[in-house]
């Protein structure tokens, strides 16, 4: 979509969703998971990532056994992927419909030992403990187990502030080149 020749002065600082398809192929390479489902928010940003994926899946010889992609509910899609015996299932979808997503695979039993689920999960530090969803934090956790969360990696980890004073907004720590001994307010 943005190449060079189009946009020559356009950089980007964070990837595009189609950055995670290569590691998750990767990774279904390395495992031979060869026979695969897929379900992805239908809203351009997953969509367009969705279908390079399916694009480069193709390319790798692997059998996409089923598409699916939903915009109000999600039963549907996991009946389908249920029904055609689907067990490696990769996911392009947000935050808040992963919670729904998850909550039906608990109630479908599309979890555990039997499945493997692949998702583009750039989400908040424990997301399935927030409200929403239908299901209990514990019944996400338990549905959750075993899954994979393909993210970017931080700038850091730790609470404080980068030497450019680039920090996590949450004043947990000093910033770099302080003594400690002086109080870090984030603005």
């Amino acid at each position: 979509m943005f190449t060079s020749d189009s946009f020559p002065n356009f950089f980007r600082v964070v990837p595009s969703e189609n950055a995670f398809n290569a590691p998750r192929v990767a990774l279904l390479l390395h495992f031979n998971w060869t026979r695969v489902g897929t379900i992805y928010q239908n809203e351009p940003r997953y969509a367009l990532a969705h279908n390079r994926l399916v694009a480069d899946l193709d390319d790798n010889k692997m059998e996409v056994v089923e598409t699916q992609s939903f915009a109000t509910e999600v039963t549907t899609a996991l009946e389908k992927l249920k029904e055609k015996d689907v067990r490696i299932i990769l996911g392009n979808f947000n935050e808040v419909w992963a919670r729904r997503i998850f909550c039906e695979a608990y109630k479908f039993g599309m979890y555990g030992r039997k499945y493997q689920w692949v998702v583009m999960g750039t989400y908040a530090e424990e997301w399935w403990t927030k409200p929403g969803g239908g299901c209990a934090p514990s019944e996400l956790a338990e549905a959750l187990h075993g899954a994979i969360l393909t993210d970017l990696l931080p700038l850091t980890t730790e609470k404080y502030y980068t030497v450019s004073g680039i920090g996590d907004g949450s004043g947990g720590g000093p910033r770099a080149g302080s003594t400690g001994g002086e109080e870090t307010k984030s603005s």
